[in-house]
């Protein structure tokens, strides 16, 4: 016996074609075609379900992607822990801005300079939005953390 995969749209048409399946009976279902009204985004492209950086106050406490342009970076070799810093959205001091921490003890895990491989560009980064002195950020450890969009 030969199977057939049908795409349903519908919890109606999904029951429908279940009592079917269990009957042994095959289903078909119509999608009707819907245009496009949305502009297509670099979020939809290449970070599904992303945040933009100026709403990651909203989600603190929450692991999540957020997405937005490096304006800024630092690398602060010479205090405690080594961080390494990339402002997104605004400059640092602005307390509006967003940032990412990659602490020296995971430097290591890059294979390049993150200061300067992610300066201007957009980027996605996933990870635990906590807040320091007011302002959001997430600290990621691996470049599997943060993707390049543009």
């Amino acid at each position: 016996m030969r199977k057939r995969i049908v795409i349903i749209v519908g919890a109606a048409a999904l029951f429908s074609a279940a009592c079917a399946e269990q009957r042994g009976e095959e289903t078909s279902v119509t999608i009707p075609t819907v245009a496009a009204t949305a502009t297509p985004t670099a979020t939809s492209k290449s970070c599904p379900g992303a945040i933009p950086w100026d709403q990651a106050y909203g989600y603190v406490g929450d692991g999540i992607t957020i997405e937005g342009p490096v304006v800024g970076t630092s690398y602060a070799s010479g205090i405690r822990g080594r961080p390494m810093f990339l402002n997104i959205g605004k400059p640092y001091p602005d307390p509006d801005r967003f940032t990412v921490v990659i602490w020296g003890d995971k430097r290591g895990n890059f294979p390049f300079a993150p200061e300067v491989e992610y300066e201007n560009k957009t980027i996605c980064v996933t990870g635990l939005i906590e807040t320091y002195k007011g302002s959001p950020q997430i600290i990621a450890d691996t470049p599997s953390d943060i993707e390049i969009v543009e």
